[in-house]
């Protein structure tokens, strides 16, 4: 906000649009659902949101329950690539979550490491990105797999796979133009 003209008329507007968006987010809701029908796309958001069935767990609950308990007493390296479908108590249902299909694909302990590792190589990947279009891009990636945290599966998600290709070309270009560095010292101290 700081590199604005009118830094204060701005917070302005944006708390009162945001105010007006929360009063009239219903007819919003309504309207959305509408032309999204018109479409031919699914309005199930929508109308969970307008009969206040939001928070509603759409049977994901159990899927949760009975993952965890075949990762808390299961093998130590897990069920395979696609273990949770027929493990999560309904018949080729996914664990709708990334950690939990990590732990039961890989096992608890492998599954956590590759997930933190996976955290790393994003972090490092976003505090590296000094290009502003570098890390737009990347926080768009990352947006859009965020989604594996409640729907769908890593695996079925080519542009979770695409996230972490970039993100480890991010941290090699960035390797690379160190090592650039080092060589262009060494070059002119001889």
């Amino acid at each position: 906000f700081k590199d604005y003209i009118h830094p204060i008329r701005d917070r302005i507007l944006i708390t009162i649009t945001s105010f007006a968006t929360f009063l009239l987010l219903k007819p919003i809701m309504i309207f959305g659902s509408v032309l999204f029908a018109s479409f031919g796309m699914s309005t199930r958001i929508f109308a969970n949101f307008i009969e206040d069935n939001i928070a509603d767990d759409n049977g994901r609950g159990i899927i949760y329950d009975n993952v965890m308990w075949y990762v808390d007493n299961g093998s130590f390296w897990g069920y395979g690539i696609a273990g949770d479908r027929n493990l999560g108590g309904l018949a080729l249902a996914s664990s709708h979550n990334i950690l939990l299909e990590m732990m039961i694909t890989f096992g608890k302990f492998c599954g956590v490491l590759l997930f933190v590792v996976l955290c790393i190589l994003l972090l490092r990947a976003l505090i590296i990105a000094k290009d502003y279009l570098k890390s737009e891009f990347l926080l768009l990636l990352i947006s859009v797999c965020s989604t594996l945290w409640f729907s769908g599966s890593f695996i079925q998600t080519p542009i979770f796979f695409f996230l972490i290709g970039y993100c480890i070309n991010c941290n090699r270009t960035c390797l690379e133009s160190k090592n650039m560095m080092k060589y262009r010292k060494i070059r002119c101290k001889i």
